[in-house]
Parts: structure tokens; C-alpha cells; sequence
């Protein structure tokens, strides 16, 4: 049975099943990497994806449920759930994720203005970006982060009601983004405007549509946290990693389409 920290009263300390601190033996990685793999053989035979893509996402599936749900429950904090390096695990994987994600956009911000530079001004005739409309869509990403993280910091003192209202807010906001942004990309397609429509189709595309997968990444995670709270109880001013993590993705989110504000809508805007 779980005991309390006398550090912080109401954190469980129990460590998992073995002296080692691993929580349990789990199939889920073994399910996880051989998902990986079919997926990457798809890639050379393409009906293997239909059969890679469902294990990968059911493995997924089941290591977050047994390592965030499950454990969560029966009170289980492995050492290695608890700190790295000076760290909660799990912050510092996120910082992992958002730093290889920075490398991501880095490149296509590099292939945005390397086609441009080839390829002459930017936008075609007729095909300006509608600057305050993407200024509308940035307040509402913008105010989805700061209602998250005010539903965090009340949490964290211990008030669950604006939690709820904190985390419920972002998700409306951010999937009213989402929206916005598939409206627009109908609009610029009725111009003429596609994915494959040269360079700065392509890019255009390629760039926002990578922002906008993870939006929609993001709002999996709020979901998820929401319905844990909501469902299931969890979350508390003690215990609230995956709260803190996805607070700390939505701003990088944020973040990146202020970037994206000023480098593609300020200079192509009409």
C-alpha cells in the first residue's frame, strides 16, 4: 500500500514490483516496437501499414493506459517515473520531444525562405494570406495556452474546479483554432491554392499542416487529461505530471505559431 512523503503530505511513495524500481513486466514496448516496424517495412510494401499502424497505435494504447492510468490508481511512482537527471522524467521527455520538434520547423522555416529566395517574391498573384484573420486564430491558440496553464497553477493549489474550467476552455479554444484553419486552407484552395501548386503551395502546406498535426496532437492531450479528471478523479496538487507535460507542448505549440505568424502571414499578407 502506498505511503505519504513526509515532504509533501498526500504524495504516494510507493515504489513498483522489484527492488529495481520497474513497475511490472509489460508487453507494450515489445507491441510499441513491432507496430515501428511494420509501419517502417510499409514504407517498401504498402498494404503493411494497415497492418503496423493499428499495433503501434494499440500499443500506444495500452503502455499509457498501464504506465498513466493503471499505476496512477493503485499509487505506484517507479524511481525512474520520479526524477532524471534533476528532473521528473516525464518534463524531461517532453523537453526531448519539443527540442526534436525545433529541428523540425527549423527545417522548413530554412526550406520557406530557400524557395523563396530561388524562386522569386512570394505570394502568386492573388494568393496573399489574410493577415487578420491568422491575427484572429493567434488569440485564439494564444488564449487556449493561457487558460491551460491557469488551470495547471490551480491545480496546483489544489483548486480542481478551475482546473476543469481551465482545461475544458483550452480545449474549445484550440479546437476553434483547428477549425479556423482548415476553413482557411478551403478558402485558399478554391483560389487555386493546393498542396501541389508549386513551392509556395507546397511549403505553405507543409509547414502549417505540420503546426496544425500538432494541434490536433495537443488537443489529444488535453482530452485525455480532462477526461482522467473528469471520469476518473485524477490529478491532484501533489500529482499531476501529464498535466504539467502537456502544458509545457501547448505553449511550444503556441510558441511556433507566433513564429509562423511573423515569418509567413506579416510577409505575405495582401
Amino acid at each position: 500500500m502506498a505511503t505519504e512523503s513526509p515532504e509533501n503530505p498526500g504524495e504516494p511513495t510507493r515504489q513498483g514490483d522489484g527492488g529495481e524500481g520497474f513497475p511490472h513486466a509489460s508487453p507494450a514496448p515489445a507491441i510499441v516496437a513491432a507496430g515501428l516496424f511494420g509501419i517502417a517495412l510499409g514504407f517498401l510494401w504498402l498494404p503493411l501499414l494497415a497492418v503496423g499502424v493499428p499495433v503501434f497505435g494499440y500499443g500506444v494504447y495500452r503502455w499509457t493506459r498501464e504506465y498513466a492510468v493503471d499505476e496512477f490508481e493503485r499509487g505506484v511512482i517507479p524511481a525512474q517515473k520520479r526524477q532524471l537527471l534533476g528532473l521528473p522524467s516525464g518534463t524531461l521527455t517532453m523537453w526531448l520531444v519539443i527540442l526534436s520538434e525545433i529541428f523540425v520547423f527549423g527545417a522548413l522555416f530554412a526550406s520557406l525562405l530557400y524557395l523563396e529566395a530561388v524562386n522569386g517574391p512570394w505570394p502568386p498573384d492573388g494568393l496573399a494570406l489574410d493577415l487578420p484573420y491568422a491575427i484572429g486564430l493567434t488569440v485564439l491558440l494564444v488564449s487556449s495556452g493561457i487558460l491551460l496553464h491557469w488551470g495547471k497553477d490551480s491545480l496546483e493549489n489544489g483548486d480542481r474546479r478551475r482546473f476543469g474550467y481551465g482545461v475544458a476552455g483550452a480545449f474549445v479554444l484550440g479546437s476553434a483554432f483547428l477549425v479556423g484553419q482548415l476553413y482557411e486552407y478551403s478558402q485558399f484552395m478554391a483560389k487555386g491554392l493546393t498542396p501541389t501548386e508549386g513551392p509556395y503551395g507546397s511549403t505553405f502546406y507543409a509547414l502549417t499542416g505540420m503546426h496544425g498535426a500538432h494541434v490536433a496532437a495537443g488537443l489529444v492531450l488535453i482530452g485525455v487529461i480532462g477526461l482522467r479528471a473528469w471520469r476518473r478523479g485524477h490529478f491532484s496538487e501533489n500529482r499531476h505530471l501529464m498535466v504539467r507535460a502537456t502544458t509545457l507542448y501547448w505553449h511550444f505549440v503556441d510558441a511556433v505559431w507566433l513564429v509562423i505568424l511573423v515569418v509567413v502571414y506579416f510577409r505575405f499578407s495582401g
